[in-house]
């Protein structure tokens, strides 16, 4: 089965999606927290749904 497109999820860059990995190795806080990555990642909600909604497929496009 195909997955669909979400329209309103912008792409997520490398930049975006390494910000959320630094906090996530980190420890800091639950990765559900978003209020808490929020403000330590300087991401938004929508980029850290988006994120975490796509994490595998992120992954494999940037994990070098």
């Amino acid at each position: 089965m195909e997955k669909e497109h979400n329209p309103d999820m912008s792409p997520v860059t490398r930049e975006e999606f390494e910000s959320y990995v630094e906090v996530q190795e980190s420890g800091v806080t639950n990765m559900f927290d978003v209020k808490t990555v929020e403000e330590i990642s300087g991401l938004n909600k929508g980029t850290i749904m988006s994120i975490m909604k796509s994490y595998g497929e992120l992954k494999e496009k940037y994990d070098e």
